[in-house]
């Protein structure tokens, strides 16, 4: 997990823009992304490959699908799936795997719209599609971080915090730099925004966990009558 993320800090550096001198460049982004996150972030906005800032979420989310809190979850979904329609197994599991990373990228763009909102009310008007660049970023680092929370590792579990940690710190350079809003705000709004995000993942996980146990035991009751 945190080569994937490393990885997708790597791209992300590789396509920021053209004001980026060819030799050095996505080392520079590199630095940028742990020394001036505020540059890093501001840089975003020349990226010349949106499709693939947002493929590097959907793999980060589909990694969580498979050793996150997602993998029990899956199979449970999968097999209720399978019980009830007939589908193969593997089937079902890629079609629940499928629904839950397009909940994923939907809730992606629901938070993004969101702040968008928020942020015309507070601040200035800028692109839109830079503000999903951005996040996209912000929130592959939150779901990697959700997805390390999940380990049993010590080491995972900091890494995980880190992560977090510093997604905030990214969060809270876009809200600035997308709609120059005051420190306060940008520090209020971030905070808000990726709690919001991670207790709806968690939430969601718990509901829909729980439902599943419940139709299972259902099931199995009704099998051996």
């Amino acid at each position: 997990m945190p080569c994937i993320l490393m990885a997708h800090i790597a791209i992300t550096a590789s396509m920021s823009g053209s004001l980026i001198s060819p030799l050095g460049g996505p080392l520079k982004q590199f630095i940028r992304f742990f020394f001036s996150p505020t540059t890093f972030i501001n840089q975003l906005q020349w990226s010349r490959n949106h499709a693939a800032i947002l493929l590097t979420f959907l793999l980060v989310a589909v990694l969580e699908s498979q050793v996150g809190v997602g993998k029990s979850l899956n199979l449970q979904l999968a097999w209720l799936l399978n019980d009830w329609t007939g589908l193969e197994q593997g089937q079902a599991l890629f079609a629940v795997t499928f629904a839950r990373v397009a909940f994923l990228f939907v809730g992606m763009l629901s938070l993004s719209e969101t702040l968008w909102w928020i942020g015309e009310k507070l601040g200035r008007h800028t692109s839109k599609r830079v503000l999903y660049r951005r996040l996209a970023v912000v929130l592959t680092l939150m779901l990697g971080a959700y997805t390390l929370f999940s380990m049993t590792s010590a080491w995972a579990q900091a890494f995980g915090f880190a992560t977090f940690g510093w997604g905030l710190v990214l969060t809270y350079s876009t809200l600035r730099e997308q709609f120059m809003v005051g420190r306060v705000t940008a520090a209020l709004l971030g905070v808000v925004a990726a709690a919001t995000i991670v207790a709806s993942w968690r939430v969601s996980d718990r509901v829909v966990e729980t439902a599943a146990s419940f139709a299972i035991a259902d099931e199995i009751a009704r099998v051996r009558k």
